[in-house]
């Protein structure tokens, strides 16, 4: 896994300290900071690929999703479960935009599948990108910063099916659907 951070002040800014203490706890066995020019995000993704010697489909954004809709009411369907939150991490490919209706299908399904008891109707959710100011807030991290390891708060994060999808191909940083073949 390769974090692209803004240069941090003084030799290790908190944000990376807190990702880098995340990592550690989620027992993340290999990782790489590179620490991204002034300019990152006004490069291409060819040329930000090329900054993190990765490929195109490995570059991924992070975006924090609120559930306006949001019932506190709502009772978890056991301890610790968080399918049914005010918030959410999404992490999907810079290449992909979130599908709203995908998203909420696969929150719902997480209550249980159709005619489930515990299954929530589509009226307990809707679902908007986070105000700025929320995810600052929230995660600790600056617009275009965004990681999922490291927040301030604890925020439940969904990693986009395609994602898992992608291997580092044997020859170089060429990625390719897994399992992949050869022509």
């Amino acid at each position: 896994m390769v974090v692209a951070l803004p240069n941090p002040p003084g030799p290790e800014g908190q944000a990376v300290v807190r990702v880098k203490a995340h990592l550690a706890e989620a027992n993340v066995l290999t990782s790489r900071f590179v620490w991204a020019p002034e300019d990152y995000y006004q490069r291409s993704l060819e040329e930000r690929a090329v900054v993190l010697n990765a490929a195109v489909p490995h570059l991924c954004k992070t975006m924090l999703v609120e559930n306006m809709a949001h019932d506190p009411s709502v009772e978890p369907l056991a301890e610790g479960d968080r399918s049914y939150e005010r918030f959410y991490l999404v992490v999907l490919q810079y290449g992909a935009s979130l599908q709203a209706n995908k998203l909420l299908s696969q929150l719902r399904d997480l209550r249980g599948p159709e005619g489930a008891a515990t299954r929530l109707g589509r009226k307990k959710y809707d679902l908007v990108m986070a105000p700025e100011a929320n995810m600052e807030a929230m995660t600790g991290f600056e617009h275009g910063a965004v990681t999922p390891f490291g927040s301030l708060e604890e925020i439940p994060i969904i990693l986009s099916e395609a994602i898992t999808q992608v291997r580092k191909h044997s020859s170089g940083n060429q990625a390719l659907p897994w399992p992949h073949t050869r022509a």
